[in-house]
């Protein structure tokens, strides 16, 4: 057994429980041919029998924003592929419904991220196909199932604008839906911000600022008027250092020597 932890030098500032920490179990392998290795089985310590090992396949996974699809209301679909080597690859794939239908196609970039626009109709749910480099379907394609739809509810979406503004939108499933609420801001495991949610509106929408806002991740939970969690998402806060250059001449010549002073200070003016 392996136990694998990650941590950044900041995080080393926060103590363990910030560590990304995972274990892994390895087995002994055994083949039934010693000269091929096209059919393995993996041999587990106190077990009797093992189980045969199918070629590794692509993993492709959804991330609703705000945590879930809701029937009737339009959701930006995240979606990451990770090949079996355990790197991402760019890809094309086919969005079906329940009756097989086809919805509409996504790709994915370098990374093997990408996103689509879906405004779920089934609660059965979706399906998705990774096409081949020929843009075929391969025989006996893995169908990669979409996180199951909410018949009611909501949604909650957030765009950073220049880690300047935070643009806000919480969609309801109805009026009748949005029985009022709160919208709870954390940063660094401290809550910065609340925002009344006024009821029976299907749409909210309104900006939050930024530029006081610490770097790093900030959380968005969207809580009914029961207090009860219906949405969230993190949002990523970056505010480039102020860098300035100053020349010791305005218009040096060529092969001239000249000094450059730099000045860096953060965004309230004090130098770091």
């Amino acid at each position: 057994t392996y136990r694998i932890r990650a941590y950044t030098s900041w995080l080393r500032n926060f103590g363990p429980a910030h560590y990304f920490e995972s274990i892994l179990p390895v087995y002994a392998m055994r083949t039934s041919n010693p000269d091929s290795l096209a059919v393995a089985t993996a041999v587990a310590p106190s077990r009797s029998s093992s189980p045969t090992l199918s070629p590794p396949k692509p993993e492709l996974s959804f991330f609703p924003e705000g945590g879930q699809a809701v029937v009737g209301i339009q959701s930006k679909i995240g979606v990451k592929l990770l090949m079996p080597n355990g790197r991402g690859a760019a890809f094309e794939g086919v969005l079906f419904d329940s009756l097989n239908n086809k919805v509409l196609e996504f790709e994915g970039d370098q990374r093997g991220m990408g996103f689509f626009l879906l405004t779920p109709k089934f609660l059965s749910g979706y399906y998705a196909l990774l096409r081949s480099e020929e843009g075929e379907f391969p025989p006996k394609q893995v169908r990669y199932l979409l996180p199951s739809i909410r018949q009611s509810g909501a949604c909650l979406q957030i765009l950073n604008e220049n880690d300047q503004e935070a643009k806000v939108t919480i969609r309801y499933s109805s009026a009748d839906e949005n029985r009022g609420g709160t919208l709870l801001i954390v940063s660094k495991n401290q809550a910065i911000a609340r925002v009344s949610i006024p009821a029976g509106m299907p749409e909210v929408a309104f900006r939050i600022p930024l530029a006081n806002v610490r770097d790093g991740t900030v959380r968005y939970t969207l809580f009914n008027s029961d207090n009860q969690p219906l949405a969230e998402r993190i949002l990523f806060v970056y505010h480039p250092p102020n860098l300035q250059a100053r020349l010791s001449k305005e218009n040096p010549t060529a092969r001239e020597k000249v000094e450059l002073t730099l000045s860096l200070a953060n965004k309230s003016g004090l130098p770091i």
